[in-house]
């Protein structure tokens, strides 16, 4: 019964077993259903790695369609395969196969003029190809090798795992004409009786070559010198000619027999090629072998070559010989250098091996010799440091010693110099790149007796035993501060840079120019009592100091910022008076040499979040973080209700295209409404005048200012200067499509004043600049007074009406008064705009350009987004199916950046919170 089961069992799982299918694997298909494929990356060459899945079975291996190994055995299977590219292209093939209760194998293909040949494991050097001679003439005439110039079309025993290659049919005559003793390896026979292959590796020239099974050569020669006389029963299956600089080194033999085969080395002497075992070989080999490597100064370690201090002695003085220290490079075994660097600096790039590098650093002076070998000859050359230049120079065998002697005669004394940042024997260098100020710590024993600036003298020693031992240096200020030490006792140093030249300052100078660059900068808000600050009350006037090394950074208003100091100009105090109308902010600033300023900024409407800058004493003095004003309301001026109603009173005829009611066109903004129909009929007049002139966005931008379900925004500023425009009088207008240029004209001015009029750069200016609007008979023109319209008059008797149009043309379709309509950001000129669904996202950037801040924004007519004191400095509209969604704006106040976010709902845009906005973002 246990065995009926267990028969089932094996026949269920036969049953359930996946078929397996033979297939042939294509190396340069990287998408195939065979493998599964990845890529790995190195310094200079690729690998492709094809792991074969389980229910396949190669039964061969091809390349660009050339076979490279073939199954022979059933029992065998492939489980990868690799393929190695350089910069040549593919160059090695591995694969890994095993046979049933057997170990793995790994085969190593090398790719040649001649195809696809399999290495020899042993020896990697050495390419193994037994060819062994079948004696069935059926199986010989089956099997022909195709050989041609260029490569060899090998037939299917070419290259297998069996290491055996097919016998090509050659005549005896043939045989008879190649030889069938002797074989002169500098002139080897040509194909088919044999093949030969080349390739270099770390420096040396790998000559091979493959002989036909059939051969009967038993004398060895190299240009016309025997070498070697084969062994009876052992036939030359192949050979290796190493060589270095065009000339051999060593050749290896590759002798076969029925049972096994093995290798015999040769190396030239001068009497000719001598036998060696393989461990000499390998270990001679070893040290012809050069991978280049590269020397860099900054460095002390490397594995490819070895560094040691050495030492100089220089020639017989007084006291005795003198000595320089030094760094010497020297390549390890197995490598040449032939690129010497410092740091991200090229010094030198040859062909030629540099057998050792000598390294100086004498108190800042960089020296280098280096020892070239050219072919049997040597040359040393010497390189250098210019630190003024930032590079390194070859320079004479004079100059380079010269540099070293005068060190030396100088031996126990040093200079500083500022440029030099890194650390020495002598001297400890610090630098703080947060605080922008360097260290510099000259060693005890060190006497340093002079301070340079990039050569330029800063400081030297008074008397002869006077040491520097402290440099502080500020290098955003150019502030130094140094002590010096003189029979125990210190002296302190300061000095300030002006323009090239150092100049030395007095303590308290020094102190002042410290606490103004190093003093805590504390916030002044106006809203928090002046908490932390030192405060006198003068009745309404209060008086705000910091504390003791403080200096007043930003003053504020709870989230409002008045204004914020620089790196050039602080506050050190401020003076705050609440009058019955409004307050007084007064700041009194310095700058970093010493200058005073105060400015003044006055409240609107006794409004502390509006405070605005009245008075600064200097002119010239850069305004820094000063708020705009927000939302600015522009009272209403007795003189300007006093002239309209002079204009209304006056016998001015202000001429109007017929069927328009004067009294309806300069009726008052407060009872406004314009009607967005009303308005498009505007823009059908100037259509259909000249074809060309597009004023679609003007109208947009018009028609959003007002639209007719919305009253004019109350938060905008108006006067009664506005005009507005009725329906009687648009639809009257229409029925003038026909009139002359001059009408056109009259069209066209009316259209400019109608937008000036509704644009929020001109409605946010004093009504003091916003005059009464009136008419002028002649030219149905809107005049701000007697000078434009002269200016008017003058530039339309200059300009033709191509010009005008071109104008035109040029107001509506670009920059608006920093109005933008999400529709048109592709098109717009005044911002870069992308499209992220060309990059696999789902949404469209747009970045306004320098100079052309949006500070209206709008979908159609519908306006999303306004503001008159802040901007918009990039926006990103999210799609969904195509359409917008979500709407991220970057909004810029002062120096600060916010995030506003937009919902579109029931097709209207509505603004949404930070979190809503990242979860309906990351839904999609």
């Amino acid at each position: 019964m246990f065995l009926i089961v267990k028969l089932l069992l094996l026949l269920w799982l036969f049953a359930t077993r996946p078929p397996v299918h033979s297939v042939t694997l294509e190396l340069t298909h990287l998408d195939n259903d065979s493998s599964s494929t990845k890529l790995s990356y190195f310094v200079s060459s690729t690998m492709s790695i094809f792991d074969v899945k389980d229910d396949q079975e190669v039964d061969m291996v091809t390349f660009d369609g050339f076979k490279v190994w073939n199954c022979t055995d059933g029992a065998e299977k492939l489980q990868s395969a690799k393929v190695i590219y350089n910069e040549f292209g593919a160059r090695v093939v591995l694969l890994t196969t095993k046979q049933k209760y057997s170990k793995l194998e790994l085969y190593c293909y090398l790719n040649t003029l001649n195809g696809w040949v399999l290495l020899n494991s042993v020896n990697p050097f050495n390419i193994s190809l037994l060819e062994t001679d079948t004696k069935s003439d059926d199986n010989t005439k089956g099997v022909v090798t195709k050989v041609d110039s260029t490569s060899t079309e090998v037939t299917k025993d070419t290259s297998t795992t069996t290491g055996t290659t097919p016998e090509t049919n050659t005549s005896d005559s043939t045989s008879s004409d190649v030889g069938e003793v002797r074989v002169d390896l500098a002139n080897v026979p040509e194909p088919p009786m044999c093949r030969r292959c080349s390739y270099v590796v770390d420096g040396i020239l790998y000559s091979i070559h493959y002989f036909h099974s059939g051969n009967k050569y038993n004398k060895l020669f190299y240009e016309g010198k025997m070498f070697y006389q084969l062994p009876k029963g052992k036939q030359l299956a192949g050979s290796c000619i190493y060589m270095r600089n065009s000339k051999p080194i060593f050749i290896d033999l590759l002798l076969s027999k029925p049972e096994k085969s093995n290798f015999v080395y040769f190396e030239l002497t001068e009497s000719g090629f001598a036998k060696i075992s393989r461990e000499e070989f390998k270990e001679k080999l070893q040290k012809y072998k050069t991978v280049p490597t590269t020397v860099d100064l900054s460095k002390s370690y490397s594995k490819t070559y070895t560094t040691n201090n050495s030492t100089r002695f220089n020639r017989t003085r007084g006291e005795g010989i003198s000595k320089v220290d030094c760094m010497l490079y020297t390549p390890n075994d197995g490598y040449v250098i032939r690129k010497v660097v410092d740091g991200e600096l090229s010094v030198v790039e040859s062909e030629n091996d540099i057998l050792e590098v000598r390294y100086y650093n004498l108190g800042g002076q960089k020296l280098l010799s280096m020892i070239f070998q050219e072919g049997p000859n040597f040359q040393y050359k010497y390189y250098t440091y210019f630190g003024d230049l930032g590079k390194w120079s070859a320079s004479s065998e004079y100059f380079y010693y010269k540099l070293i002697d005068e060190y030396v005669k100088s031996e126990g004394k040093y200079s500083i110099d500022l440029k030099n940042t890194l650390s020495s024997k002598y001297l400890l260098v610090q630098k703080d790149s947060f605080l922008h100020q360097l260290n510099f710590l000259p060693n005890s024993s060190s006497l340093v007796n002079a301070v340079y600036d990039h050569g330029r003298l800063i400081w030297t020693a008074r008397k002869p035993n006077e040491t520097c031992i402290f440099v502080w240096y500020q290098f955003q200020y150019n502030l130094l501060y140094l002590v010096s030490k003189i029979d125990g006792e210190h002296a302190n140093y300061y000095y300030q840079k002006n323009g090239h030249s150092w100049t030395y300052i007095v303590h308290e100078e020094f102190r002042r120019r410290f606490s103004f660059i190093f003093s805590t900068n504390d916030v002044l808000d106006l809203k928090n009592n002046l908490f932390g600050f030192d405060v006198k009350e003068n009745g309404n006037a209060f008086t705000v100091q910091p504390r003791h090394f403080h200096l007043i950074g930003k003053v504020t208003y709870g989230t409002s910022v008045v204004w914020s100091s620089s790196s050039s100009l602080k506050c050190y105090s401020a003076k705050i008076i609440y009058d019955t109308n409004a307050t007084n902010v007064y700041l009194y600033l310095k700058d970093y040499e010493g200058n005073s300023y105060t400015k003044l900024y006055k409240t609107l409407d006794n409004d502390l979040t509006k405070l605005e800058l009245s008075y600064s004493e200097t002119g010239n003095l850069e305004e820094v973080g000063t708020l705009p004003t927000s939302e600015t309301k522009v009272e209403k001026s007795e003189n300007a209700d006093e002239k309209l109603d002079k204009n209304k009173e006056s016998d001015t005829v202000t001429v109007i295209p017929k069927g328009v009611d004067p009294e309806e066109v300069f009726d008052t903004v407060e009872n406004t409404v314009v009607d967005t129909a009303n308005v498009d009929k505007v823009d059908t007049v100037v259509d259909k005048v000249d074809n060309k002139v597009d004023t679609s966005d003007k109208v947009d931008a018009a028609a959003d200012t007002a639209d007719t379900s919305d009253k004019v925004d109350t938060d905008t500023p108006v006067t009664e200067d506005s005009v507005k425009t009725s329906d009687e009088s648009v639809k009257q207008e229409t029925s003038y499509t026909s009139f002359a240029k001059k009408e056109y004209d009259k069209v066209v001015d009316t259209w400019n004043t109608f937008n000036n009029v509704y644009n929020p750069e001109t409605s946010d200016k004093p009504e003091e600049t916003v005059k009464h609007l009136g008419v002028d008979p002649e030219e149905s023109l809107f005049e701000t007074d007697t000078t434009h319209k002269e200016a008017v008059e003058k530039e339309k008797s200059d300009k033709k009406a191509d010009v005008e149009e071109k104008e035109l043309v040029k107001e509506v379709d670009e920059y608006l008064g920093g109005m933008l309509d999400i529709q048109k950001m592709k098109s717009t000129k005044f911002g870069d705009f992308v499209d992220a669904r060309n990059h696999g996202l789902n949404y469209l950037l747009f970045t306004p350009r320098p100079g052309y801040p949006v500070r209206y924004l709008r979908d159609g007519f519908e306006t999303i987004w306004k503001s008159h004191s802040k901007e918009c400095v990039a926006l990103s509209v999210f799609l969904k199916d195509g359409a917008p969604f979500m709407l991220e704006l970057f909004v810029k106040c002062s120096v600060e950046v916010s995030r506003h976010f937009f919902q579109l709902r029931h097709n209207r845009w509505h603004p949404v919170g930070s979190h809503e906005y990242d979860i309906l973002t990351n839904s999609l």
